[in-house]
């Protein structure tokens, strides 16, 4: 061999060598990069669960409390703390990898923990008796805190000791909502031991406790209540609702399982292709969910164009006349809820939620539930007052910075149409007040909490 051709090997096996070197060390960095985003991850994870523990523990004390309180000073103090340790419990909850329709019992219960108490303050603040059967039901709220108390306990002592994983929480986030069986037993599959995560078995553990029928928005007469939108609707075919579903997630047809069918007061077709879950009406074939599993990587997109792809997303299933109000970001996705526009009038009833995640402004999640059950076309009728009159039952410890008609849900099955007052207070504090339209009665007030992860209202 010429030396010549002795350099020209010597050259190609270093350059060979250094390209490796570079490629091993790209690899490894990636991997770093990836163990650490994961690593974070179950942080965040393992912190929300904490929180949502300390939560329904708070509760589990006050509602053991709440059985001995003697007065109404008392009673309404403690149905203060449940209301606020209720809602703070589900937004720790909703913070998971686990879909909310899978802990919908767990919600609905949280909901009610917090309504009920105020529904039982109010009587005993107009000097009404609380019957036998009020006082067995709180126990029974009670015993019910204390059991998902001992369960949340269980799911993060898993965690802990290294018996439930990542994997297993997001395979068990990816069979929401359609009652499928779990897989074929199997040691590496990881959604083989899902059931131990337990999410599903602790919000199947709350569709037992009374029926509580009572003067409150999340009472069982609401909840479970015919869907508007549905009524005298026709039955599609599953077939007919396949190609709605295939649509909604972005597949094709061929490729979405049959899912167990949702019997409820609102029956539907379930399917999953993948990671995405989607869930049609059995009455008019109408969306009511459609969930990606998938947990979106980095924020790469800005807030309009994710509002942008939520607006195109809506249009493509042809609602039409809906409005966004407000936002939330969390886990990088932008959850935005949009009302429908009647005639000059915002809707607050009939509500839409639209996820988008922040990576790639793909549609994550789609929710049309309070929609479907609300939405009809109505005669809202004139206004009684003018927005100068009602304005005069606005504190005048508040700024009127603006004023919209809007329609507003009520405690029980009502609904007011009434002015909504924007302002703000002389600390900075935004408000929204609303005062009915026709009798000028201040119906409800709002705290605006505004962060970098949206906007709120409390």
């Amino acid at each position: 061999m010429s030396e010549l051709s002795k350099r020209n090997s010597v050259r190609l096996a270093s350059f060979i060598s250094a390209a490796a070197v570079v490629l091993v060390a790209f690899a490894a960095n990636a991997s770093y990069e990836r163990n650490l985003y994961r690593r974070q991850l179950e942080y965040t994870y393992m912190r929300s669960l904490q929180d949502a523990a300390d939560f329904v523990s708070n509760i589990s004390v006050s509602l053991d409390k709440g059985m001995y309180a003697g007065t109404p000073a008392q009673m309404t103090g403690l149905s203060a703390t449940l209301w606020k340790d209720s809602s703070a419990a589900k937004a720790s909850l909703s913070s998971l990898p686990v879909s909310q329709f899978e802990l919908g019992n767990t919600y609905k219960f949280l909901a009610q923990v917090g309504d009920y108490s105020m529904a039982l303050t109010r009587k005993v603040q107009q000097n009404q008796q609380i019957t036998d059967e009020e006082k067995e039901n709180f126990k029974k709220l009670r015993d019910y805190a204390y059991t998902l108390n001992d369960q949340l306990a269980g799911i993060e002592r898993q965690l802990r000791q290294g018996q439930l994983t990542l994997e297993q929480i997001q395979a068990e986030a990816q069979q929401v909502g359609n009652g499928a069986d779990q897989p074929a037993e199997g040691e590496d599959d990881p959604a083989a031991q899902v059931e131990t995560a337990g999410f599903k078995e602790m919000s199947d553990e709350f569709s037992g406790y009374p029926k509580l029928i009572y003067d409150g928005p999340f009472s069982d007469h609401i909840l479970e209540r015919e869907p508007e939108l549905t009524k005298h609707k026709a039955m599609v075919t599953r077939e007919q609702a396949r190609s709605l579903a295939a649509k909604a997630a972005g597949v094709a047809a061929d490729t979405l399982e049959d899912m167990a069918d949702e019997a409820s007061k609102m029956p539907c077709y379930n399917f999953q292709s993948g990671q995405k879950s989607v869930s049609v009406t059995k009455n008019g074939g109408l969306l009511n969910y459609m969930v990606d599993g998938r947990i979106p990587g980095e924020v790469k997109i800005e807030d309009d164009k994710a509002l942008q792809s939520a607006a195109a997303y809506l249009d493509k299933l042809g609602l039409k006349s809906l409005r966004k109000t407000y936002y939330e970001k969390s886990n990088n996705i932008m959850t935005i809820n949009f009302a429908y526009y009647q005639d000059g009038v915002t809707c607050y009833t009939d509500l839409v939620k639209v996820g988008v995640a922040l990576d790639d402004g793909s549609v994550v999640s789609f929710d049309a539930r309070g929609y479907i059950t609300n939405h009809r076309e109505r005669e809202l009728g004139t206004p009684k007052l003018s927005a100068e009159e009602a304005q005069k039952s606005v504190s005048q410890n508040l700024t009127v910075r603006q004023n919209k008609l809007a329609l507003i849900p009520t405690s029980g099955l009502h609904e007011v149409l009434a002015y909504e007052f924007y302002g703000t207070g002389s600390g900075g504090d935004e408000m929204l007040v609303y005062v009915n339209a026709d009798t000028g009665a201040e119906e409800q007030i709002l705290k605006l909490i505004k962060s970098d992860t949206g906007t709120l209202t409390k």
